[in-house]
């Protein structure tokens, strides 16, 4: 995944409306925004295929950045889109599973997949890598006035020699998608994200 380090972690969350609207899975069909503290934002969408688009948009001015996940914790793609929305040339991986990802479990407490997994770059380079995600009971989370269910997601990549990479996610069972919460690569300082506001996307 593309990283972008914030520029603090906030201390409190915004405001919410004093009725607020809460989502539900529902919202995914139509699209939801989650913003940031750093003024990042990422807007998921469910797709007729039942995995969800996920994209990036960073306030640091580099290019958005596009993935395709089951139930936003299974990532199967990630590529730069162009102004056609078509991959760009060099930016795209294509994760392959040992199972097809919607059969994968589904995210509760104390659930956790481990498998051996393929990143598949556009020059056709392979790459194994070893995915284990996991889920754990968290408190809640309050966003846009309305407080959500947390599970803390944990998604370690693990590419032996080369390296790994460590997420933490909100997964929000209430709606069926998760939050980016911080990343770290092997021998660097995790970055942390915090999410401020969850709104209707617009078109």
């Amino acid at each position: 995944m593309k990283i972008i380090p914030t520029t603090g972690l906030a201390l409190a969350v915004l405001a919410g409306p004093a009725v607020a609207d809460c989502f539900d899975q529902s919202a995914l069909t139509r699209g939801l925004t989650v913003r940031y503290d750093n003024s990042d934002f990422t807007t998921i969408r469910r797709t007729g295929d039942g995995y969800q688009q996920i994209d990036e948009f960073y306030d640091a001015g580099d290019s958005m950045m596009r993935f395709r996940a089951h139930r936003g914790v299974y990532f199967v793609e990630e590529y730069e889109p162009g102004p056609d929305g078509a991959p760009i040339d060099g930016t795209g991986l294509i994760i392959e599973f040992p199972v097809d990802p919607a059969t994968l479990p589904t995210p509760a407490a104390g659930v956790e997949w481990t498998g051996e997994t393929v990143n598949i770059f556009d020059d056709g380079t392979r790459r194994p890598e070893v995915a284990t995600v996991g889920f754990v009971a968290a408190p809640s989370i309050n966003l846009s006035g309305c407080d959500y269910e947390v599970l803390r997601t944990n998604v370690h990549y693990d590419w032996g020699d080369e390296g790994w990479l460590r997420l933490r996610y909100a997964y929000l069972p209430a709606i069926g998608t998760a939050l980016l919460l911080s990343s770290q690569f092997d021998g660097e300082d995790p970055f942390t994200y915090t999410p401020v506001a969850l709104e209707q996307a617009t078109k």
